[in-house]
């Protein structure tokens, strides 16, 4: 018999991670296939391959970021503050372990250093290898 993950469940033969969102909410995403999964020192963390959304970056049984999607914030949260800088050279990230943010930030040409902080290497690692649509399989020489 196989042995799912604990967020993960089949019903009717079909694969779904559920987030747990409170008692009145739930959320379900029926799943293709499980494409990474590692129990780190900080956390569970899996990719897995949706239907909808493409690859998921799901943490604890909670999606992170999706290919087809991870691209919204992670615009946001960098292309905002680097253009109203107007000539950024040190860019740092803190919990930018999708490896979205260093990705947006590399775009600048004044950017001479990027370093991006996070506590669990799984994350950079997955996303960079499963998430090639968020993290851009990140391997600027200014990120650190």
């Amino acid at each position: 018999m196989e042995r799912l993950p604990q967020y993960l469940q089949r019903i009717d033969g079909e694969l779904w991670v559920t987030e747990d969102e409170r008692d009145n909410m739930k959320l379900s995403y029926r799943i293709k296939d499980v494409l990474f999964e590692e129990e780190s020192l900080f956390q569970h963390v899996m990719v897995l391959d949706s239907y909808d959304f493409g690859p998921m970056l799901v943490l604890d049984g909670v999606v992170q970021t999706t290919s087809i999607d991870g691209h919204i914030y992670n615009e946001m949260i960098s292309h905002v503050p680097l253009t109203l800088h107007g000539n950024p050279r040190n860019v740092l990230i803190i919990g930018g372990g999708d490896c979205g943010a260093a990705k947006e930030a590399a775009k600048y040409p004044s950017v001479e250093r990027i370093d991006l902080v996070e506590i669990d290497e799984a994350v950079v690692r997955a996303s960079k290898a499963y998430l090639p649509e968020v993290s851009g399989n990140l391997s600027d020489p200014r990120v650190r």
